[in-house]
């Protein structure tokens, strides 16, 4: 069973790692149509795109996607201190607004990082 799932794992990698190849494979069987029919440059005499406009895109489409990956949001993080036992409102020491999805300069100039406690140097 195990011979199983490794047969296929390696199937799957292998069929994603070809995508390119085949792509590019169906392109050259095609090149008259894509040349004739779908080419952007066809009425152009003496192209030199003969269809690879369309191939350019095909293999741009996946590597592009039109959508983030991480969808994009904002956040406010506030830190209070209170104390329980008595009827005071809680007092606000820091609020922080990230926008995600996060990069390192964002991080940054927020100030997070000088809020993160780190144990004294000995």
């Amino acid at each position: 069973m195990r011979w199983l799932y490794a047969i296929l794992i390696s199937l799957g990698t292998l069929a994603s790692s070809l995508y390119n190849s085949i792509v590019w494979m169906q392109f050259e069987v095609q090149q008259d149509y894509y040349a004739t029919q779908l080419c952007v440059k066809k009425e152009i005499k003496d192209n030199d795109c003969q269809g690879h406009c369309q191939l350019k895109a095909l293999l741009q489409a996946d590597d592009e996607p039109d959508k983030p990956a991480l969808p994009e949001y904002r956040e406010e993080l506030s830190l209070f201190l209170t104390d329980f036992e008595s009827d005071q409102n809680p007092i606000e020491i820091h609020s922080l607004t990230l926008d995600y999805p996060l990069s390192n300069q964002a991080l940054l100039s927020s100030g997070a990082l000088k809020m993160i406690w780190r144990p004294p140097i000995v």
